[in-house]
C-alpha cells in the first residue's frame, strides 16, 4: 500500500487526479526535481551466486526468526472465478510468473552470520486443487473465507523457494476460488498489483494458445538490493550531502517516547501479533467537504485525515507529541514500478500538537511534517532505527506503535479471459502494530479499516474508536477553526451514555449516617443473631453492641471525640472488632497498628497521629507496645504534631479486667461524629518515602460499605471471613460489611492467612460464603486439596494485584459454583472498581477484560472527600 502523498512524491504514473496534480506542482515548487530524474539507471548486478538482501529483507528475516514462522508476514489474495477455467493455462501462467520474477524463486540462507538471497534457476509452484463443493452458496461464505484464511496463514520455510503458493478451491464445475499466498520478504502491496496484472495477461494469452505478451524486465529485485547496499543513504536531493536524510531523521525523532494508547488488557511481554479488523465508512457528502477543506488549506486528503487521526490520538493518550508510522511504496524510480519485491519503506510522522491550536493550525503542522518526511523517504527505516538505537522491547514495534495510510490505488484486479473475477476479502487475524488505521479511497467512497491487537483491545473499544474518528471528521468539516480540545469525539448516543446514563447513579446510600449508627440499628433488629465468630467463641449482635458501647464511654472519659485518633494494636480476637466499632461510637477515628510491623514504622505512626490512647492486648504490651512508645522519633512529621517529648499514649489492654470499663454504660452513646468527621486513618506502604496517613471520612465509609452489601448481595445467611492484616484498607470493609446486612463476621486465627491448609479448614468448618484474596494467595489456595470441601463459598473477591486470565480460568474450573470478583480500591479513597467474572470467562458473552485490576469498571463509589452525586 502507498499513501496519496507517497505516490505523488515518487514519480506517479499518468492520469493523476486534480488533487494529486496540484500536490505534485506544489512539491516541485518547494524542492528540486526528484533524484530519479537526475540519476543514472540501476545496472544489473554482475556477480553470480547468492545476492545480498535489501535492508528491509534483512530486518524481516530477523523478525521472522523471532516470531517462529507463524504466518504473520504472509500476504494473501483470494479471487472468486466464474466461468470455464483452463487450469492448465493458469498453472502455466504461474510458472511463467516465477520465471519472469527471480525474487519469487528465491530462498534465504545464512552465510557468515547474515542472510543472503539464493535465486533458484528453476522453481515449480504447485497449483493445489481442493474440492470445496460443500462450501458453495452464499450461506457458506463465512466458512469458505475462514478456510481460505487458515490456509493463507500457514507459514513458509524461508530457505525453500518458491515463497509463493497457489490453491484452487473448486466450488462447482464453473466456480472456483484462486488463492495466492506470498511471503512479505519477496513482495509487498504494490507487487500484488503487478502479480494480478501479469498473471491475468499470461493466462489470457496461454488460454488462447498464444505466447507471453509481456516485455522482458530491465531489472530484477536482487539488482536493486545490490544497488541499495552501495547507496545506504539512498539518493540525496540535488545539492544535499549523501547523509542528509540520516541526519534529518535522527534529529527529527530524537527523544521520541512511545505512544501510550490506553489498552483494555495488559501488554504481553512479547508481541504475538494476534489481531482483528473493524470496517467503517465515511459518507460521500462528508468526504466531499473534507476534500474541499484540504484544498482550501493547500493540503492533500491524506494530510487532512492524518491530522484528524493525530488529534484523536492526542486527545485519547493526552500526549501532544504524536508519532505514527506510514508506509511508502519505495519505488522512487520508474524502472522499479513493474518489479515484484519488498520495496515498501516506512516513515515516522512526528507532530507536536501542544498548545491547543485550532485544527487548521494542526493541519498546517502535519502538512509540514509530511512534506519534510517524504523529502527524506528513501532512507531505509532500518537505518533510522539503528541510528537512534531505541531501547528494544519485544512487546512493541520500535519508534511507532500506531500506523496510518491512505490507499487510493485500486484493489488488485484479475481479468482472466472468459472469466468473471471477484476479489474476496479475507478475515483479518493478524495485527503487526497496536493499531493501524487505513483509509481506502475508491469510486468516490472512503472506507476505513482499523486493524488492532486483540491482546490489547476489546472489540467494543475499537467500535468506539471508529465512531470517534467519524465524529471528529464531521466536526472538522463543520469548523476547522475549532480548538483541538473542543472538537467533538462522541456520537449523540455515546454522549448521552457518558453524560446522562452513567451519571444516573443516585441511590439511597446512607452517606449521612455513620456505620456505627447502622450497626446499632441492626443490633436492634436482630439482637440474638450471631455477629462475630472466633474459633469456639461467639458474640451476638446485642453483645457486640453492648461491649462496644462500654468501651466507647470509657474512651470518651479519656478525651476521645471527633477528630481524635486512637491506635488499635491488636491481633485478631473478639476484642478487635469491638475496639474498632467502639472508637467510631466514641466519635474518634481508629488507626490500625499491625503488631507485626517494624517498630520504627509503628513508632512513626504513633508520633504522626499523636494518638492519646492505644487499644491493645497484654502480651503485646510486654513484647512490643511498651518498647514502641519509647522508640525515638527523630523528626515529628507535620507542624501540628506534638514534640518528641510529648506524653506517651495511654494503653488499654482489652484482654485484662478493667473495673472502670465494666462500670461503663452499655447503652448507645450520643453520636458526636457527622458525615465529614474523620473515621479512620490507613497508612500507605511508604514505598516512595515515609508512610503517609490517609484520612477517610464517615461519609465515604458508609457509602462504600452500603454499596458492598448491594454488590455482594449480602444477606443474614452469609458468613464473611476476616483475614486481611488490619493495616490494609481492605480489612476495613471486611469488618463492617457483614454487620450492615445482619450477616456473621468470621475471624481467622492469627497467622492463619499464611497457611492455605488451615484457611481451607476454617472456610469449610465455618461455612464461609464470602472471602477476599490477593491473586497470588488465591493461586496458592486453588492448589489446596481441601478447597473442594468449601461448598458454602459463593463469592471470592480478588484485589490488590493484577488478576490474570489463567488464574480466573483455574478458579472457575476448581470452584464452578462460586463467583470471582475483580476489585480494586486505593487506600486514598473509600472506593472500589470492580468487574464480576461470570460464565466461562466470556465464552458465553464475549471476553472479560481482567488483564489489569481496574479494567472495565462496572461500579464506582465516591471518594470520601467528594460530594455525592445527585
Amino acid at each position: 500500500m502507498t499513501s496519496e502523498l507517497a505516490d505523488s512524491a515518487q514519480g506517479a504514473p499518468p492520469g493523476l487526479s486534480p488533487a494529486r496534480q496540484r500536490l505534485l506542482a506544489l512539491r516541485r515548487q518547494q524542492r528540486p526535481p526528484p533524484p530519479s530524474v537526475l540519476a543514472e539507471p540501476i545496472a544489473a548486478r554482475q556477480a553470480d551466486g547468492p545476492a545480498l538482501c535489501s535492508f528491509s529483507q534483512e530486518a524481516l528475516w530477523i523478525v521472522e526468526r523471532l516470531v517462529g514462522g507463524a504466518g504473520v508476514y504472509n500476504i494473501a489474495q483470494a479471487v472468486r472465478l466464474a466461468g470455464n477455467l483452463d487450469e492448465a493455462a493458469l498453472h502455466k501462467a504461474l510458472q511463467a510468473l516465477l520465471r519472469r520474477h527471480a525474487v519469487l524463486r528465491t530462498g534465504f540462507e545464512e552465510r557468515d552470520g547474515v542472510p543472503v538471497q539464493v535465486v533458484r534457476e528453476r522453481a515449480d509452484v504447485a497449483l493445489a486443487t481442493i474440492d470445496a463443493s460443500e462450501l458453495s452458496g452464499a450461506e457458506n461464505n463465512a466458512a469458505l473465507l475462514q478456510r481460505l484464511n487458515d490456509h493463507a496463514q500457514q507459514p513458509f520455510d524461508l530457505t525453500r523457494a518458491p515463497l509463493l503458493r497457489a490453491g484452487l478451491w473448486r466450488l462447482g464445475e464453473n466456480e472456483h476460488v484462486l488463492l495466492l499466498v506470498v511471503h512479505h520478504i519477496v513482495a509487498d502491496g504494490w507487487s500484488m498489483q503487478v502479480i494480478a496484472r501479469e498473471l491475468s495477461a499470461l493466462y489470457s494469452a496461454f488460454s488462447q494458445r498464444l505466447g507471453s505478451p509481456l516485455a522482458p524486465l530491465p531489472l530484477q529485485f536482487a539488482d536493486w538490493a545490490a544497488w541499495q547496499r552501495a547507496h545506504p543513504h539512498g539518493e540525496p536531493a540535488r545539492g544535499e550531502p549523501a547523509d542528509a536524510a540520516l541526519r534529518y531523521w535522527t534529529e527529527r525523532l530524537a527523544g521520541l517516547a512511545p505512544l501510550e494508547f490506553p489498552t483494555d488488557l495488559a501488554r504481553p511481554r512479547r508481541m504475538r501479533y494476534a489481531g482483528a479488523a473493524l470496517h467503517f465508512s465515511v459518507p460521500a457528502a462528508l468526504l466531499d467537504k473534507l476534500r474541499a477543506l484540504a484544498r482550501e488549506h493547500n493540503a492533500t486528503l491524506f494530510m487532512l485525515l492524518l491530522a484528524a487521526f493525530k488529534v484523536l490520538l492526542m486527545r485519547t493518550t493526552q500526549q501532544p507529541d504524536v508519532s505514527v508510522g506510514s508506509p511508502v511504496a519505495g519505488r522512487h524510480r520508474p524502472e522499479l514500478e513493474g518489479l515484484v519485491g519488498y520495496f515498501v519503506n516506512t516513515v515516522v510522522l512526528r507532530t507536536d500538537l501542544s498548545g491547543n491550536p485550532s485544527f487548521a493550525e494542526a493541519l498546517a503542522r502535519v502538512r509540514r511534517t509530511a512534506l519534510e518526511a517524504y523529502t527524506h523517504q528513501n532512507l531505509p527505516f532500518e537505518h533510522v532505527v539503528a541510528a537512534l538505537s531505541p531501547q528494544r522491547d519485544l512487546s512493541r514495534n520500535p519508534l511507532y506503535q500506531v500506523s496510518f495510510a491512505l490507499n487510493n490505488q485500486p484493489a488488485p484486479a484479475y481479468r482472466l479471459e472468459g472469466m468473471a473475477a471477484q476479489p474476496l476479502a479475507l478475515p483479518t487475524a493478524i495485527s503487526k502494530f497496536d493499531l493501524s488505521l487505513t483509509f481506502v479511497e475508491a469510486g468516490g467512497e472512503l472506507r476505513g479499516v482499523i486493524e488492532y491487537s486483540t491482546e490489547l483491545f476489546e472489540p467494543g473499544t475499537i467500535e468506539r474508536l471508529a465512531s470517534h474518528v467519524q465524529c471528529l471528521l464531521a466536526g472538522v468539516a463543520a469548523d476547522a477553526g475549532q480548538r483541538l480540545a473542543r472538537l467533538p469525539l462522541l456520537s449523540e448516543a455515546e454522549r448521552r451514555l457518558v453524560l446522562l446514563d452513567w451519571n444516573r447513579t443516585a441511590q439511597p446510600l446512607p452517606h449521612h449516617v455513620g456505620v456505627q449508627t447502622l450497626v446499632e440499628a441492626q443490633a436492634g433488629r436482630t439482637p440474638q443473631a450471631c455477629a462475630v465468630v472466633f474459633g469456639a467463641l461467639r458474640l451476638s449482635y446485642a453483645e457486640l453492641n453492648a461491649s462496644a458501647n462500654r468501651l466507647a464511654h470509657r474512651l470518651r472519659a479519656l478525651g476521645v471525640g471527633p477528630e481524635v485518633m486512637v491506635g488499635v494494636c491488636m491481633e485478631r480476637s473478639l476484642h478487635l472488632p469491638v475496639a474498632l466499632l467502639a472508637v467510631l461510637k466514641a466519635g474518634g477515628a481508629f488507626v490500625p497498628l499491625d503488631p507485626e510491623l517494624p517498630a520504627a514504622r509503628l513508632a512513626h505512626m504513633l508520633a504522626d497521629t499523636a494518638a492519646p490512647v492505644v487499644l491493645t492486648q497484654s502480651h503485646l504490651v510486654v513484647n512490643l507496645v511498651a518498647r514502641l512508645v519509647d522508640h525515638p522519633v527523630a523528626h515529628p512529621v507535620g507542624a501540628a504534631l506534638p514534640p518528641a517529648d510529648a506524653p506517651a499514649p495511654r494503653l488499654l489492654c482489652l484482654d485484662q479486667p478493667d473495673p472502670l470499663l465494666a462500670a461503663c454504660d452499655a447503652h448507645n452513646p450520643l453520636c458526636l461524629s457527622g458525615p465529614e468527621s474523620l473515621a479512620y486513618v490507613i497508612y500507605t506502604s511508604g514505598s516512595t518515602g515515609r508512610p503517609k496517613g490517609v484520612m477517610s471520612l464517615h461519609r465515604g465509609l458508609s457509602n462504600h460499605i452500603a454499596w458492598l452489601v448491594q454488590t455482594l448481595a449480602l444477606t443474614a445467611a452469609d458468613r464473611l471471613l476476616q483475614k486481611t492484616t488490619i493495616s490494609f484498607d481492605a480489612a476495613v470493609w471486611e469488618f463492617f460489611t457483614p454487620w450492615l446486612a445482619g450477616a456473621t463476621l468470621v475471624l481467622a486465627r492469627p497467622g492463619e492467612q499464611r497457611d492455605p491448609e488451615a484457611l481451607a479448614r476454617t472456610l469449610r468448618d465455618e461455612a464461609v460464603s464470602i472471602v477476599q484474596f490477593v491473586p497470588s494467595a488465591l493461586r496458592a489456595m486453588l492448589d489446596e486439596p481441601g478447597l473442594v470441601e468449601c461448598t458454602a463459598l459463593r463469592y471470592v473477591v480478588a484485589g490488590g494485584e493484577a488478576l490474570e486470565r489463567d488464574l480466573a480460568r483455574a478458579f472457575q474450573a476448581r470452584l464452578p459454583g462460586a463467583t470471582l470478583g475483580n476489585f480494586y480500591g486505593p487506600s486514598e479513597a473509600s472506593d472500589d472498581a470492580t468487574h464480576t467474572l461470570v460464565d466461562a470467562l466470556g465464552d458465553a458473552g464475549g471476553s472479560v477484560p481482567i488483564g489489569r485490576p481496574i479494567a472495565n469498571v462496572q461500579c464506582y463509589v465516591l471518594d470520601a472527600q467528594l460530594q455525592p452525586l445527585p
